[in-house]
C-alpha cells in the first residue's frame, strides 16, 4: 500500500545481473513517454477511429486491469475493509487505483509524482543467494552512478496511525454477481478487526497460530461452525492480514441469504467467545502445532519471497530489518509462551476479537444491475465531456489514439534492442541442474523413482492410478466430483470429522488429480495422488491415504451438499475473474481429442453441472451417489503404474511397502475416447459481471509428442 518491492531472480548470475539492471533501469531511469501512459494508464479514443461524432470511450491497460479487479468478491471485501477500517491509513488507498478516479491522473501529474518519489535514497535493497556479497555490492555500486542527477526528495512523511474506535461500525456494499446464468441471490458478510501496529513479533506469530487454529482445516472450530451452520456457501478471504503494520483479522464468508446475515454474526460472536472462554481442546492444539511445524519447516518456491517480505514490512517503515527475519528463534519463544502462560491464546482472542471495538461488519448484497448502472453513468459522463469538446480537441484524441494504436503493433527498432543485455553460450551452465534420482521396479511391477533431495524433516509422494478403464461419464465424474471431494468424506472407519481431526493432527496434506497427454498412440490419461507429512507421522499418513482410496463411502449426504456449495462458490468467482482461464481451454475444444477431453471433463460444462447440481443436489442426490460410488469402487481395485518418493531412508521403506502392498490389477491409461464430439469453428460468447471483455482464438499446433512442438 505505501511501497513497491520490484523482485528479481535467476539461477544463473550472469542472468541475474542483466535482470536487476534492466529493472533498475526500467525502475530509476524510465523514458515515461507519453505514449507509454497513454497505452499503460488510460487514453482516450473514439468507438469508430477517424469518426469523432461516434461514442467517446477510455481505455488503457491499468484501467481495464483495475475494472475486472472489482468483479471479484474477495477484491471487493479487501478494497471496502481496508477503506473502513483504516480510514486514517494508507491502507485506504487502491494500490492500483479506482476506475473512476483513474481518468483524472493527467500525465503531467503521473510524471511529477515519479520524480518526486522515486529517489534511490529512498529503496532498499535485499540480497540472498549464493553469489558472493561483494560482487552484488560491486554491481549495485555501478548502477547507482547512472541514475541521473535529481533534487533530494522531500523526506518521508511520518506514517499516519488508525485512532481506535470506541464503538463497531457497520456498513452495506452492493457488488455485482460474478456470472449472470450461474448467479443466485446470495451476499457476502464479513467482521473485520484492526489489532495492532506495534511491530510485536510474538504477538505476530501468536495471530499467525490463531489462523491456522481458527480457521486451517476443515476441523477447525470456526471454520467448521461457519461451513456446516448451512448459513453460506463457503469462507471469502479470511484470517490474520500482516501485510502491512496495521494488522488485521477477518472473517468473511459469501454464499449467504441476506436474511441469514445476523444468524451468521450471531454463530461467530457465540464461537469466538466459546474458544476464548474455554480455550481449545488438546487434540486442536496438537493438529493446529504440527500444521503450523509443517509451514514452519517446509521450503517451498516462496520461501525467499516470504524472508524478503519480513524484511521490508519493517524496514521500510525505519524500523530493524532483522526483526522478523530468525522465525527460528520467534518460533522458540512462541512455543514456551504457550507451554508457560496456557490461556495467553484466549486472551489475544478475547482482548482482540471479543472486547476490540474496533470491529467493521460489513454486508454486501448483489445487485444484478449495478454493472449496467455504473457503464450507463460513465457513458453519460462521457458523453457530455465529448458534447464540451471542441472539434480540434476531437480531432487530436482520434489522431493519438489512432497513432497509439499503430505504435502497439510496431517492432522494437534494432538501436532499441541493442540496449538490452544479453546472455552468452559460456554464461549458461553446459548442463541443468540435476536431482539425483534411482528407479527401480517393484516386486509388483510399479515403475518407482526415488528422489535424493533434502526435504528438511518431510516426506513426500505422488503415484499415478491407471484410467484407462473408465468411460467418458466417468472420467467427468472423476474430474467434477470425486477429486473434488477426496479426503473430503468419511469412510467405513471414520466420519468426515474424524478423518478431518486425524489429518490435522498429524499434519497431512493430501490431493488428487488427473493428468492427460497425448501422443501418436491416442490420449493417456491417470489420477495423481499426492501425500506429504511430518516424517514422524508419514506411516500415519499412508495409512489415512489407503483409507480414503480404498473405503470412502459417500453416504453423508448433508456434508456433501455442503462441500459442493463451497466449490460451487469457488467457480462462480475463478470464471469471474478468470475470463481467459476459462476461455483458453473452451476455445481450444474440437482442435484435438485432448483439448475436447479436458473441455469435456474440467470445462465450463462441467463447472455449470457441478453448480446445477449443488443448486438442486436434492434431485440430483439419488444418480451423484451411483456415480460416486461407481468410481470409487474403480480406484479401490487399481494399481499405481509409477511412484515417486521423496524424503528420509526410513520413510522409503514405507513407501515401497505402502506401493507393495496394491495387488489391483494393472489396467491399461490409455483411454477410450469413441463417443467425444470434437466438433470446430466455433463462435460462442459468456457474459459475466466483471465490465472487462476477453477474447481468444486458438489454432491448432503440433502434438505433444511432435519434435516441432519443441
Amino acid at each position: 500500500h505505501d511501497h513497491t518491492i520490484y523482485p528479481v531472480a535467476s539461477t544463473v548470475p550472469r542472468d541475474f545481473f542483466n535482470l536487476s539492471s534492466v529493472y533498475f533501469d526500467a525502475v530509476f531511469n524510465p523514458l515515461m513517454s507519453r505514449q507509454s501512459f497513454l497505452q499503460e494508464g488510460w487514453h482516450y479514443e473514439f468507438e469508430r477511429p477517424g469518426d469523432t461524432g461516434s461514442r467517446l470511450l477510455r481505455n488503457g491497460v491499468v484501467l481495464n486491469e483495475m475494472t475486472g479487479a472489482l468483479a471479484d468478491i474477495d477484491e471487493i471485501i479487501e478494497i471496502e475493509v481496508n477503506r473502513r477500517l483504516f480510514p486514517m491509513t494508507s491502507r485506504r488507498f487502491l494500490s492500483g487505483g479506482h476506475p473512476d478516479k483513474i481518468g483524472g491522473l493527467s500525465y503531467a501529474k503521473y510524471r511529477d509524482y515519479y520524480l518526486r518519489h522515486y529517489h534511490p535514497s529512498r529503496s532498499r535493497v535485499y540480497f540472498y543467494g549464493s553469489i558472493p556479497t561483494d560482487e552484488k555490492l560491486s554491481f549495485l555500486s555501478g548502477l547507482l552512478a547512472t541514475v541521473p542527477d535529481r533534487p533530494e526528495p522531500a523526506p518521508i512523511p511520518e506514517r499516519r496511525h488508525q485512532e481506535r474506535w470506541t464503538k463497531p461500525r457497520r456498513g452495506r456494499v452492493k457488488f455485482t454477481p460474478p456470472v449472470d446464468d450461474l448467479a443466485d441471490s446470495n451476499g457476502a458478510w464479513v467482521q473485520a478487526f484492526y489489532l495492532t501496529d506495534d511491530w510485536d513479533p510474538l504477538t505476530d506469530i501468536g495471530f499467525e497460530f490463531l489462523d491456522e487454529l481458527l480457521l486451517g482445516n476443515d476441523s477447525s472450530p470456526l471454520r467448521q461452525a461457519i461451513l456446516e451452520s448451512g448459513l453460506c456457501d463457503n469462507l471469502a478471504v479470511s484470517g490474520y492480514d500482516n501485510e502491512t503494520l496495521d494488522t488485521a483479522f477477518l472473517i468473511a464468508v459469501n454464499g449467504v441469504p441476506p436474511k441469514n446475515f445476523q444468524k451468521l454474526e450471531r454463530l461467530v460472536r457465540e464461537c469466538l467467545h466459546d474458544v476464548a472462554e474455554h480455550g481449545f481442546s488438546d487434540r486442536q492444539l496438537r493438529a493446529s502445532m504440527t500444521q503450523f511445524k509443517v509451514a514452519h519447516k517446509e521450503i517451498t518456491s516462496s520461501y525467499v519471497y516470504r524472508k524478503m517480505e519480513s524484511v521490508f514490512d519493517v524496514w521500510c517503515y525505519g524500523k530493524n530489518p532483522f526483526m522478523y527475519l530468525d522465525s527460528n528463534a520467534i518460533y522458540s519463544r512462541f512455543e514456551q509462551k504457550i507451554m508457560s502462560e496456557h490461556t495467553w491464546l484466549q486472551g489475544l482472542i478475547k482482548k482482540y476479537l471479543c472486547d476490540n471495538p474496533h470491529c467493521l461488519t460489513l454486508e454486501l448484497t448483489p445487485d444484478m444491475s449495478l454493472q449496467e448502472k455504473r457503464e450507463e453513468k460513465t457513458r453519460g459522463q462521457l458523453e457530455r465531456l465529448r458534447g464540451r469538446m471542441s472539434s480540434g480537441r476531437r480531432s487530436r484524441i482520434d489522431a493519438e489514439a489512432r497513432e497509439l494504436k499503430a505504435l502497439q503493433g510496431a517492432q522494437n527498432s534494432p538501436e532499441a534492442l541493442a540496449t538490452l543485455p544479453k546472455l552468452e553460450r559460456k554464461d549458461v551452465p553446459d548442463r541443468p541442474v540435476m536431482i539425483k534420482t534411482a528407479r527401480s521396479l517393484l516386486a509388483n511391477g510399479i515403475d518407482f523413482i526415488d528422489v535424493d533431495c533434502p526435504t528438511n524433516g518431510l516426506s513426500y509422494m505422488e503415484f499415478m492410478l491407471p484410467l484407462g478403464s473408465l468411460s467418458l461419464e466417468q472420467l467427468r465424474n472423476v474430474d467434477t466430483f470425486y477429486k473434488n471431494l477426496f479426503r473430503r468424506v468419511g469412510t467405513t472407519i471414520h466420519s468426515h470429522e474424524e478423518l478431518d481431526a486425524a489429518l490435522a493432527e498429524n499434519g497431512v496434506f493430501m490431493a488428487c488429480n488427473k493428468i492427460y497427454w497425448e501422443d501418436a498412440k491416442g490420449v493417456t490419461g491417470g489420477l495423481l495422488f499426492v501425500v506429504r507429512s511430518l516424517d514422524e507421522h508419514f506411516q500415519r499418513a499412508l495409512d489415512l491415504l489407503r483409507e480414503c482410496i480404498e473405503h470412502t463411502v459417500f453416504t453423508e449426504s448433508a456434508h456433501i451438499c455442503n462441500r459442493l456449495r463451497q466449490i460451487s462458490a469457488g467457480l462462480r468467482e475463478s470464471i469471474a475473474q478468470g475470463g481467459l482461464s476459462c476461455a483458453i481451454p473452451r476455445s481450444a475444444m474440437g482442435l484435438s481429442r485432448l483439448a475436447t477431453l479436458r473441455e469435456f471433463t474440467c470445462g465450463f460444462d462441467s463447472a455449470s453441472i457441478l453448480v446445477e447440481t449443488a443448486s438442486r443436489f436434492r434431485s440430483r442426490w439419488p444418480a451423484l451417489r451411483d456415480g460416486l460410488e461407481e468410481v470409487g469402487s474403480v480406484m479401490a481395485g487399481l494399481k499405481p503404474r509409477l511412484a515417486l518418493f521423496e524424503g528420509g531412508e526410513d520413510m522409503r521403506g514405507m513407501a515401497v511397502d505402502f506401493l507393495e502392498s496394491f495387488c489391483g490389477k494393472g489396467q491399461g491409461t490409455l483411454l477410450d475416447l469413441k463417443g467425444l464430439e470434437l466438433g470446430s469453428g466455433r463462435c460462442e460468447g459468456l457474459a459475466n459481471g466483471s465490465g472487462v471483455s476477453s477474447f481468444v482464438r486458438t489454432f491448432r499446433g503440433p502434438s505433444f509428442s511432435d519434435l516441432d512442438s519443441i
